[in-house]
């Protein structure tokens, strides 16, 4: 198994256990693709947003935007980011909720370790499958 990688959250840390495959955690960045004369942005940057605006991370009604969530090492790629590029790699037939529960979230210093589909609301799984049959749709 890989280090734990460290997702900076505002000013706190919240730890991500990397994946068990070799040489790549649950986000691989190298799978980004970036399209050409786009000014920079990726393939992903509408649906990326959409997810780092509408869906967050629920701890006792507080709520984290997947927007503020950073990958460490990745040159500042957000949580949302990270998703996107997930979801459309999966295609149409994306299991969204299972996109999510691949992705650990340690928390209280890892004495408990939930995975993303475990904080994020119902409703907000919900809108974020929604957020991405519209973004297939608009291909």
């Amino acid at each position: 198994m890989l280090a734990p990688h460290a997702v900076q959250v505002g000013r706190a840390l919240t730890r991500l256990q990397a994946g068990k495959e070799p040489g790549g955690g649950w986000l691989d960045l190298s799978n980004f693709v970036s399209s050409s004369g786009k000014s920079g942005q990726d393939v992903y940057s509408d649906l990326s947003e959409a997810i780092g605006r509408d869906v967050y991370i629920d701890v006792s009604g507080w709520h984290l935007y997947l927007r503020d969530v950073k990958v460490p090492d990745s040159g500042g790629t957000t949580l949302a980011s990270g998703l996107a590029a997930m979801l459309a790699q999966e295609g149409d037939g994306a299991d969204v909720a299972g996109v999510l529960g691949q992705v650990p979230v340690p928390l209280g210093g890892g004495q408990v370790t939930l995975s993303l589909a475990d904080v994020i609301p119902k409703s907000g799984v919900r809108n974020l499958e929604n957020l991405f049959k519209g973004w297939l749709h608009d291909l």
